[in-house]
């Protein structure tokens, strides 16, 4: 499956996050779990995968109880949707507008990271 720029941009950032553990203590980012949630789920929809709340936790690492507490907040906002009543075995998923979102966010840092390098690589193409 051909990934389109947005997932192949979110997943990357995902993974920057969690290297930042290998130089800091993991502890120093535990503050956006509700923004983790809405990446992880960007990433297992465009991979065609259902994640449980406990696997969608164990990704995002943290606290069980501020995990869910998160979700809970992000189906009361409408940006995810969980086919249970709480518990640790229920399906998430983002909503379509969450998922949307994150799209034009996506495309939005890959505009102002293009903006960002296009001068640098007409400079060195110059100096060569």
């Amino acid at each position: 499956m051909a990934l389109d720029d947005a997932t192949v941009l979110v997943e990357s950032i995902i993974d920057l996050r969690r290297s930042r553990a290998g130089q800091f203590p993991p502890d120093l980012f535990i503050g956006e779990q509700g923004w983790d949630i809405l990446l992880e789920l960007f990433v297992a929809d465009a991979h065609g995968e259902r994640l449980t709340a406990r696997e969608l936790l164990q990704r995002i690492g943290g606290s069980r109880i501020a995990g869910e507490r998160w979700i809970r907040f992000t189906n009361s906002q409408g940006l995810t949707v969980s086919d249970g009543e709480g518990r640790l075995d229920d399906i998430v998923t983002a909503t379509p507008e969450a998922l949307q979102r994150v799209e034009v966010w996506a495309a939005g840092c890959i505009d102002f990271i293009l903006r960002l390098v296009e001068p640098r690589m007409e400079h060195l193409r110059r100096h060569r």
